[in-house]
């Protein structure tokens, strides 16, 4: 989880200095651009799975030590708290939102 914080700061930084800056020359085409898309979109990518690693990490040895379920009824013994839950949500954020930034590329390029 401590991986995905630190990519998603970088992303964030990287997010604003690309909207920051002015159009240059590309050194890999003729074109006048500034897309730092494709690097945002990985960094995305790799902290959504470093999420998703940790809640399935967390989740087994949940099970296995303390023998919680997924159940939600309200009389088990066991279960998942709301931040399990809330870490669930931004991993599918993070991979929705790389997504997002992959479409941004190809309809740039």
């Amino acid at each position: 989880m401590l991986a995905a914080l630190a990519l998603g700061i970088l992303v964030l930084i990287v997010a604003t200095v690309s909207i920051c800056c002015t159009c240059i020359n590309c050194t890999c085409c003729s074109c006048t651009c500034c897309s730092c898309n494709r690097p945002i979109y990985w960094l995305l990518v790799i902290a959504g799975l470093c999420i998703a690693v940790a809640l399935v990490v967390f989740g087994i040895k949940a099970n296995q030590e303390w023998k919680i379920d997924f159940q939600m009824d309200i009389s088990s013994s066991g279960r998942f708290g709301w931040s399990f839950w809330t870490a669930i949500g931004a991993a599918g954020g993070a991979l929705l939102t790389s997504v997002i930034y992959c479409c941004m590329d190809r309809k740039s390029s």
